[in-house]
């Protein structure tokens, strides 16, 4: 009898290990099915562009504020321009790349610039208040700044600088609903 017993809670328990993979395997190809829609959608990946922009001007106001003592203003400016930089290469080849064909490089980054620096203004202005007024690490005013910038840029580069034409085909979405 105590064979049988245990060979029966081995079989119930294996039952239930099966069951957990199936369940665990159903839970993974969702999340995959939806990550793949979200990386469809505009703002997703203009926000996640946004955070490697953030993590690229937050690493140059470190070398340049807290390692070359340079001002605060100069530092976040000097950042946010090499941010920017590497924001438009990625709208460019992956956020926007349907709405890029036929459009000139030169073109756009002049778009992109204007639209850019009146954000990044705005940030900069929050960011030297952060640390000159509130004596606050210059991250807490970054992270206000882009955050208010983040909607401003959205707005200006999906619906000027890269909006769609009647000759690119786009398939990804704006904002989600």
């Amino acid at each position: 009898m105590p064979h049988n017993y245990l060979l029966t809670v081995c079989y119930h328990d294996l039952e239930r290990m099966h069951n957990l993979q199936k369940e665990t395997e159903r839970i993974y190809f969702y999340a995959i099915k939806t990550g793949r829609k979200l990386l469809k959608i505009d703002f997703v990946r203009f926000s996640m562009v946004g955070a490697i922009g953030f993590l690229v001007n937050l690493g140059m106001l470190f070398v340049l504020f807290d390692i070359a003592n340079l001002p605060i203003w100069a530092s976040q400016l000097i950042g946010a321009e090499t941010a920017l930089i590497s924001n438009f290469a990625l709208h460019h080849f992956w956020t926007f790349k349907d709405q890029s064909a036929g459009k000139r490089k030169r073109i756009l980054l002049a778009q992109f610039h204007l639209s850019f620096w009146s954000g990044a203004l705005i940030n900069t202005l929050i960011v030297v208040l952060a640390v000159s007024v509130f004596h606050l690490h210059y991250f807490f005013g970054l992270v206000g700044g882009s955050a208010i910038a983040l909607f401003w840029n959205f707005f200006w580069t999906k619906f000027y600088i890269w909006k769609q034409t009647p000759h690119s085909p786009n398939k990804s979405q704006g904002l989600p609903d």
